[in-house]
């Protein structure tokens, strides 16, 4: 099973003690490239977009593509906030063994691959270079993945291609396995965009289109017979490349992540007190009669709270009805990814009504508190978290 934590990630000492166990890994699928179809249950992605321009014929020295070609070598153009590579630089590139690391929700998984072939190809009309690298056992993905760099001796565009053909690796237990289908596609896709955006900031390239979104550019299939970033007709010149996107959280990844954290902590709310979360998304969503009765059920279940005659709320009935409204009020308040967002949110539910339940057993318990002081304070502290979402959300 691929290796995963959560939080916290792996100390160098740990990063060399699996690259060196996994230099004696086989690959975790027996297929060619030509055999990995959708029809035999193979994903195949495809983007190519052009990076940057230099003048006409081969590669020049200190060029675009001279300068690209170590950037795509060393795996700069991968985002670090979603995909990070460990490896040996001084290693040779054909044979190097590499350890992916995926972050996600807090989440990062740990899965090997090896460099099986290296490009580097000049017919005349076009230089290529680039390399391939196979997953290996234990992988959270099986396949393999091109990433290519490329030069029209024509125009003189440089274009930077990821090609993968992939499936469901080995993942360590049932909630990563739904995450994974839940989310891979959307991952894909903004990190496939991220990364050749990265590669234009990197080699600070100029006036050049604006990459396309989602399925423009992000490919499912074989690879295109026309690439999907076209130029632009006559007429004012594009902005620079750093106004394509002014801050990380405005890529399709951060407004993702945005809307996941948000489902996350309504859910929350809802594991806290259970008809805060709806309370807090209908003050921005419902009429004004659905938000006064809401808001009426909160107030009643505040009330309720503190007396002994109320059941834990850990119980399967009240945790199963925390969930639902959770999952509710979370997809409710999502503008996209409403599945994604209810998943959450029921997931924040989850972990919120157990952190409750035995927060309230040690003040009542160890530290001694009154059980009504104790509600007292969990519902100052709920009803404030209910406030600042509020604002956030309106």
């Amino acid at each position: 099973m691929a290796e995963w934590r959560f939080g916290r990630g792996w100390t160098n000492q740990e990063l060399i003690a699996r690259l060196e166990a996994a230099r004696g890994s086989r690959r975790n699928f027996v297929e060619s490239e030509a055999d990995m179809i959708p029809e035999r249950g193979w994903g195949r992605h495809y983007s190519t977009a052009v990076i940057a321009r230099e003048r006409s014929g081969p590669p020049v020295e200190d060029g675009p593509f001279a300068r690209g070609w170590p950037l795509i070598e060393q795996y700069a153009f991968s985002d670090p906030r979603i995909a990070r590579g460990h490896f040996d630089a001084a290693a040779p590139l054909q044979g190097r063994v590499m350890l992916i690391e995926i972050r996600v929700l807090g989440l990062r998984y740990l899965g090997a691959v090896i460099v099986a072939a290296v490009r580097n190809d000049n017919d005349g009309r076009r230089t290529v270079r680039g390399f391939r690298y196979d997953t290996l056992e234990r992988h959270f993905e099986r396949g393999l993945e091109w990433f290519l760099l490329s030069k029209d001796h024509g125009s003189g565009e440089v274009s930077f291609t990821v090609h993968a053909c992939w499936q469901q690796g080995q993942l360590p237990n049932f909630w990563s396995k739904l995450g994974f289908r839940l989310l891979v596609r959307r991952y894909q896709r903004a990190w496939h965009r991220l990364a050749h955006m990265r590669m234009r900031e990197l080699l600070g390239s100029r006036g050049l289109a604006p990459l396309p979104r989602g399925s423009r550019l992000v490919h499912e299939g074989p690879p295109l017979p026309v690439a999907p970033v076209q130029k632009t007709a006559a007429g004012p010149p594009p902005s620079p490349i750093e106004r394509e996107e002014d801050t990380p959280a405005s890529s399709c990844y951060g407004g993702l992540m945005r809307e996941l954290a948000k489902a996350c902590a309504i859910g929350a709310l809802s594991g806290s007190r259970s008809m805060l979360g709806p309370a807090v998304v209908a003050q921005s969503t419902l009429p004004r009669p659905a938000r006064i009765l809401l808001t009426l059920l909160t107030a009643g279940e505040l009330a309720a709270d503190k007396s002994p005659a109320v059941g834990a709320r850990t119980a399967p009935l009240p945790l199963a009805g925390r969930l639902v409204l959770g999952a509710a009020a979370a997809a409710g308040a999502a503008k996209r990814h409403r599945l994604q967002a209810g998943v959450v949110g029921a997931a924040g539910a989850l972990a919120a009504t157990f952190a409750g339940f035995h927060l309230r057993r040690v003040a009542t318990g160890r530290l001694r508190i009154p059980n009504i002081v104790a509600g007292m304070l969990e519902d100052a502290a709920a009803l404030s978290a209910g406030a600042m979402l509020m604002r956030a959300t309106r």
